[in-house]
């Protein structure tokens, strides 16, 4: 596992030409650029990962007890070891102090940590064996720094505030009166039963303060600039400096000092680089941007032209064609065109209209599409390209050109790449010409990473060490150590990975709304944590102001948003670089209370159902990503932020825990709990009952004829004028209550029919003649034995026993009112999406019309079918139902052999729940003494309504 206690602050790249005096005479003109790296303040301590590789190969001879985290604090290579509770600068060794006594110690050192055990009189090889753990990583992926084993010195030294103060010596150098923040891990272990600490520190790197003062004091070394031009990238926006307690405003005007004026950005920092800089005086520069938006105030340039000494300088910038996922899923009106393609035209353009002297591309593709870059675009004469990871080594090139510019070249003159932590230095050196001005030498210097020769007044930052304090500080611990929940995994997991804490907090927050389906965003973690996760660590990763609202969305809305749903198995697995990257460039969702196979509450997502979803503010807006959030209706503001919902139910969680090891054994108290936090991560829901009042149609059609005085128009041949007074009314409704537990399925509710016509003939008896009229109180039991399918095609499979009265609002004249009892058992598909009902059984009916009673024997079939219409917003729904009943030496006249209905229609939505609905209805009966077969078949149009009420939700 990797840890990362990476703390991004930005990736700045900043240009600042100045002409320096003549060198040699006056046709001699030199230009000095100046570029940053990454402004990123980085303490990502490599060596961790051989130490728990080697605790996760080693188990039989070291043991992990637990894993501690601590702010120390470091001067010249000098580390201060277990620093006390509460110690203060003041308190550490200044550059006179004197160390009581020293003792000599074997360290593992890499570019960016130290490796220390003590006490190291264990009898086991320990160190011997984490530095054989590295070199074995090292051989086995080139990305693998090295370490070596070395001599260092523990000296200790009196604290001011008393008592003994261990600092650990790893170079030559007193110690300074300064001493920054840095990080310490501490593991503590069982080395073949004996107690021993390994401890490992972490380098400090970069950060916006050192790299501020350093400009500031390379920059005052430079005599009479007389050209400045910029241009950064940066990953933390305003909310991120907000939530520190830093001041935005403040914080950019040190950098406003420095005469900033033109930005770029690596594809990952536009959204945060933008809100941050285009309200403060900054500008951008992207050659293959364009706006998708017109009227968007996003202010980029295809290109920036500087002139100084007489010399025209043209920057372009070019990003790669896979950051198109990543501007839309952030809401940018912006667009990557091809890079190739835009620069050629670009370069072009410089050359013929513009007259520039030097074309610089900043390029922020790969390596091997530079290389495509380089070898079709001709006239490029410096290209900045794919940066590098280097802390600590340093290069330095000079290039020495003659008759640059007097014919073409297939490759610029200098080729360098964008450092990290550190920044670089330029030099170009023109002699002017009768044509012009030519190129004779460039020099790029990479002096490496600034820090030590920094002023150390400069060193300390308030702001950094406000960034230190909140993510290293120590804060309550919250989340349990994974191995606890996974006991079983092996290798031990030492660390959460992104799904599954995205996947926790997803549940969390659809717990704390009372939604149906909670949606967040899943963002690659900057910050990690080995074994027990603190507070900061947790309200970072869910954000400092992410609000959360409620929304209802259609299902059709949510399987759309399902293919944007990483639904990966938990415990998630594989390697951290690979894995986390799509995070970055790809919009993924955790989702809580839906299940992969597309189930909400164990029951399927239909299209035309409404369901409630909890989701970060942020993340609704997010239309251009998610085009299936338009679809949203009904937004409802919570009042409450997904990191502090996290964080509350998590320190709640731990301490009922707690609470309950003080009451009962403890063991089975922690058991339960981590069963509880291990079944939300896996997405593992419990079950609970969901009830739900289902109006699942109201359809309602009335007419009213009246015709007056038509009598002298009888021979009007115009049907309206000889029609006849009538009084059409026409309705259903089917109401319904449904009631899930675990595998049960009770409905109950009742099913009305109604149709009258009512004739009223001039001089005539009133006519009326009913075309439905049938009430159905019902109820059905159902189990769920089996499931199958996926998608569409999941569905439920198990016995039912439904149990009905049938009987009519009106007694018909000469007849007994129909009084029918019906029981049906059989066996039923259900829940599913398009086929939602297949059922076949048997079928036993009762006949309490009249005092002589008869009960009927048969079987019954029948299915239920809804699926939208392609290419419209209309949704087809057919029902039918087929009985077919046994003869009996006790039939009457009154019986029927067999019965077919079919109803189908097509609902166009009109306003909500509203629909109009043409319809076709067809009843096909045969008697059993009557051999005779007769149908009614009515064709219509309804407005229909339907309404689900979800008192749970």
């Amino acid at each position: 596992m990797t840890l990362k206690p990476f703390l991004g602050i930005g990736l700045w790249l900043l240009w600042f030409p100045a002409v320096l005096p003549a060198q040699t005479a006056d046709s001699l003109k030199s230009l000095k650029i100046i570029y940053t790296g990454s402004l990123n303040y980085s303490i990502s301590p490599d060596l961790v990962e051989a130490v728990e590789t080697l605790l996760s190969e080693d188990s039989e001879h070291v043991r992990l007890q637990k894993v501690s985290w601590k702010i120390s604090y470091y001067s010249n290579g000098s580390y201060l070891m277990d620093p006390p509770k509460d110690v203060l600068r003041e308190h550490l060794p200044g550059r006179a102090a004197k160390s009581a006594q020293k003792k000599e110690a074997t360290i593992l050192e890499s570019a960016r940590a130290i490796v220390l055990q003590y006490p190291d009189e264990t009898g086991y090889p320990l160190m011997e064996k984490i530095y054989e753990s590295s070199q074995n990583r090292r051989k086995s992926a080139a990305y693998v720094p090295g370490a070596e084993m070395k001599k260092a010195a523990i000296a200790e030294f009196e604290s001011p505030a008393g008592g003994i103060l261990r600092v650990l010596e790893t170079g030559d150098q007193p110690v300074s009166e300064f001493w920054p923040k840095t990080l310490e891990i501490q593991y503590h272990l069982l080395v073949d039963g004996r107690e021993a600490t390994v401890a490992v520190f972490g380098k400090t790197l970069g950060g916006p303060s050192r790299m501020h003062a350093a400009l500031k004091k390379r920059i005052s070394e430079i005599e009479t600039p007389a050209l400045k031009l910029n241009i950064g990238n940066w990953s933390m926006d305003e909310e991120w400096i907000q939530g520190l307690g830093g001041d935005p405003d403040a914080y950019m005007k040190s950098w406003q000092d420095l005469g900033f004026e033109r930005l770029s950005f690596y594809p990952s920092d536009l959204k945060p680089g933008l809100d941050l800089f285009r309200n403060r005086g900054f500008r951008f520069v992207g050659s293959n941007l364009e706006k998708t938006k017109p009227e968007s105030e996003v202010p980029f340039e295809p290109f920036v032209i500087e002139e100084a000494g007489g010399i025209r300088v043209a920057v372009v910038s070019l990003l790669p064609l896979d950051a198109n996922p990543g501007l839309a899923s952030d809401g940018l009106p912006l667009v990557v065109r091809d890079p190739i393609e835009k620069a050629r035209q670009i370069v072009k353009e410089l050359r013929q209209k513009h007259s520039v002297d030097v074309v610089l591309a900043v390029s922020y593709l790969t390596s091997e599409q530079d290389a495509k870059l380089v070898s079709d675009v001709f006239g490029i004469d410096i290209l900045l390209g794919d940066s590098v990871s280097e802390a600590a080594i340093k290069r330095k090139t000079t290039v020495e050109l003659s008759g640059w510019g007097k014919e073409i070249s297939h490759k610029p003159a200098l080729m360098a790449t964008r450092p990290r932590f550190s920044f670089g230095e330029i030099t170009l050196r023109f002699q002017r010409s009768e044509n012009g001005n030519e190129l004779v030498s460039i020099v790029e210097d990479t002096p490496g990473p600034v820090g030590s020769e920094l002023p150390e007044k400069e060193r300390l930052s308030e702001f950094g060490d406000k960034l230190l304090d909140y993510y290293l500080a120590p804060k309550e611990t919250i989340l349990p150590d994974p191995r606890k929940l996974w006991p079983a995994v092996r290798p031990p997991k030492l660390t959460y990975r992104t799904p599954e804490v995205f996947n926790l907090g997803a549940h969390i927050v659809r717990e704390a709304t009372r939604a149906e389906v909670a949606l967040l965003r899943i963002r690659s973690l900057e910050s990690n944590s080995i074994g027990e996760v603190p507070e900061n660590y947790v309200r970072s990763w869910f954000g400092f102001n992410k609000k959360i609202v409620l929304t209802r969305l259609p299902g059709r809305a949510i399987r759309a948003l399902m293919k944007n749903m990483d639904f990966q198995p938990v415990p998630a697995a594989g390697d951290d670089e690979v894995s986390e990257r799509k995070y970055y460039y790809e919009v993924w969702l955790a989702a809580a209370g839906l299940e992969e196979a597309g189930m909400v509450s164990g029951l399927p997502l239909q299209d035309q159902e409404f369901y409630s979803v909890a989701l970060t503010e942020d993340l609704l807006a997010e239309t251009d990503a998610l085009p299936s959030l338009k679809r949203a209706v009904d937004k409802t503001e919570t009042g409450l932020m997904a990191g502090e919902v996290v964080v509350d139910w998590l320190k709640k969680r731990k301490k009922l825990k707690e609470t309950e090891e003080k009451i009962k054994s403890g063991e089975a108290a922690r058991r339960d709990y981590d069963e509880e936090l291990r079944s939300l991560v896996e997405r593992r829901l419990p079950s609970k009952p969901v009830w739900r009042l289902n109006l699942r149609d109201l359809s309602f059609q009335f007419a009213n004829t009246q015709v007056q005085n038509a009598g002298p128009f009888a021979q009007v041949r115009n049907a309206r004028i000889r029609s006849l007074n009538q009084v059409l009314i026409q309705a259903s409704s089917k109401l319904f209550s449904e009631f899930y537990w675990k595998n049960l399925r009770w409905d109950a509710g009742v099913s009305t029919d109604y149709g009258r016509v009512t004739l009223k003939p001039a001089g005539a008896p009133i006519l009326n003649n009913e075309t439905m009229d049938q009430v159905v109180f019902e109820t059905e039991l159902r189990y769920k034995a089996l499931e199958f399918g996926r998608g569409y095609g999941r569905h439920q499979l198990g016995p039912f026993l439904n149990a009905a009265y049938d009987t009519e609002f009106t007694q018909p004249q000469s007849l007994p009112r129909r009084k029918l009892f019906r029981v049906q058992p059989g066996i039923k598909v259900f829940e599913g999406s398009r086929l939602q009902e297949f059922h076949v059984g048997a079928v036993v009916e009762s006949d309490y019309s009249t005092s002589a009673s008869s009960t009927l024997y048969g079987w019954a079939t029948g299915f239920s079918w809804s699926s939208p219409v392609p290419g419209s917003p209309m949704q087809f729904q057919a029902r039918l139902n087929y009985r077919h009943f046994a003869p009996s030496r006790l039939d009457t006249l009154d019986d029927l052999k067999r019965e077919f209905s079919v109803n189908a229609r097509f609902q166009m939505p009109i306003l909500g729940n509203l629909r109009l609905s043409p319809f076709v209805d067809f009843y096909l009966f045969e008697g059993k003494l009557i051999s005779e077969t007769g149908h009614n078949i009515v064709f219509g149009v309804a407005l229909d309504y339907s309404r689900l009420w979800k008192p749970l939700y």
